[in-house]
């Protein structure tokens, strides 16, 4: 192990990259001792930043843990799972394509 200046680009995933961006950060924060600021998190960041969006994910990821954690799952409700996800990234690129750039400040410039 090494300690690696501030700034530096690590590219080894130290988690599982389809958890909401809140988790992720706060498995590496408990597990690692960062904060991670990719590109993908920044975008994700501002992307999930508008009112209800961090409640509707975490919605969302409970109850795919849930089904997770039950190992059961009809095709109901892995539908529904997916339909309700699908939607809430609809809504959440609807809401970030229609901000203003200059609130889009956070959001690296090559995305």
């Amino acid at each position: 192990a090494r300690d690696l200046p501030a700034g530096s680009e690590v590219c080894t995933s130290y988690v599982e990259l389809r958890r909401p961006l809140h988790v992720r950060r706060e498995n590496l924060r408990q597990n690692w001792g960062f904060e991670c600021r990719c590109d993908r998190c920044l975008f994700e960041e501002v992307a999930f930043s508008e009112a209800g969006h961090h409640e509707a994910t975490m919605a969302v990821w409970r109850r795919f843990e849930s089904v997770v954690e039950s190992r059961q799952c009809d095709e109901h409700v892995l539908q529904r799972l997916v339909k309700d996800a699908s939607d809430l990234v609809d809504k959440v690129l609807e809401s970030l394509l229609a901000r203003p750039r200059s609130a889009l400040a956070a959001v690296p410039e090559h995305m």
